[in-house]
């Protein structure tokens, strides 16, 4: 079903709606295609540059049916397994963070405002408190 973007009200803006009603899948599939082959591409890189047996597509990206289609034709072309979890879990991850802290909101965990951020740390992984710190540790 054809919805309203950006790109279909920029267009209307400047172009008859039945115009904007052919062009916008076309636009809609190049992008696509444009944001998915590179994807694709460097993950064939790393697979057979680091001897990968298997990829785990996650996030929001891997609910997108073209990419699972074409990260599983190339993981059977080259020999990796492209895993993805069902479409109903991939979300975006600054979903994935809130529940996060939700979690250690419920286990009595507060921080304040001058909290640091680190963008690669496991969820036991605390390094940006120090002990006896204010919200103490998880």
């Amino acid at each position: 079903s054809w919805r309203p973007t950006s790109v279909s009200r920029r267009l209307s803006s400047t172009a008859p709606p039945p115009l904007v009603y052919q062009v916008v899948p076309y636009l809609a599939a190049s992008f696509e295609a444009a944001a998915i082959e590179p994807l694709v591409r460097r993950v064939r890189a790393a697979c057979a540059a680091e001897d990968v047996a298997a990829v785990a597509v996650v996030g929001g990206v891997a609910a997108n049916r073209h990419l699972r289609d074409e990260m599983a034709r190339a993981g059977a072309a080259d020999g990796f397994r492209a895993v993805f979890p069902p479409p109903g879990l991939c979300t975006d991850h600054a979903a994935m963070i809130a529940a996060a802290g939700a979690r250690l909101l419920a286990g009595g965990v507060r921080d304040g405002l001058d909290l640091e951020a680190f963008s690669r740390v496991a969820l036991d992984e605390v390094p940006w408190r120090r002990s006896g710190a204010a919200g103490g540790a998880p």
